[in-house]
């Protein structure tokens, strides 16, 4: 689970690896009070599998992450920024899973822009959402790709949810306008729990 700070931020990228298991139905919602019970939560909601699991209702999971009644007081220890940088990764803690992504918004607002391959693999603008303050955006592969944007003055804070974090470890595939591809490489975090470790080369996406 990551923390990211973004100032007019622009990325490209394709959504996390997927593969399929069991798991547990939802049954139950309950609110969460503060970040430390929404990962209470999510792990025992998800017990180790993932999102694109059959009995995983992505719609209920959504609805619990937007439970969370965003409290800077409550996230501000972990939501690091390095002023030299318009974005900086901040790791929170891991949760095992099967790979998609989940976006909440802690501060501010972002664009978010889904795009689909054509026949010359490159990216058409398929969608657009602003997610402002405590709602939750949602990417798989079956998706598509997605480019998360700042375009306000305002610094954004965003809770990241990858289950499990191949892109966070591993990194991630961009796309230019003309279908070329690089891989980025998305594992040296600012900081780890609220402490800096990587403040010369942290990833920058």
């Amino acid at each position: 689970m990551l923390l990211n700070t973004s100032h007019l931020n622009n990325t490209l990228s394709s959504g996390p690896i997927n593969s399929t298991c069991q798991t547990s139905s939802l049954d139950a919602f309950h609110p969460n009070q503060n970040l430390s019970q929404l990962i209470d939560s999510l792990r025992e909601i998800l017990g180790g599998h993932g999102l694109s699991s059959e009995d995983i209702d992505i719609n209920k999971i959504k609805q619990i992450m937007e439970s969370y009644k965003s409290d800077p007081a409550d996230w501000s220890q972990f939501a690091l920024h390095d002023p030299l940088k318009s974005y900086s990764r901040n790791g929170v803690v891991n949760i095992n899973g099967n790979a998609n992504l989940l976006i909440l918004i802690l501060q501010g607002e972002l664009t978010e822009s889904l795009y689909k391959l054509d026949g010359e693999n490159k990216p058409k603008l398929s969608k657009e959402t602003i997610l402002a303050k405590e709602q939750v955006g949602y990417i798989s592969d079956q998706i598509g790709l997605h480019k998360i944007t700042n375009t306000s003055d305002e610094i954004s804070v965003s809770l990241h949810l990858y289950t499990p974090p191949y892109a966070a470890m591993y990194g991630c595939s961009t796309y230019e306008e003309n279908g070329t591809k690089h891989h980025v490489d998305m594992s040296k975090y600012y900081s780890w729990q609220g402490k800096v470790v990587n403040d010369v080369n942290s990833s920058s996406c």
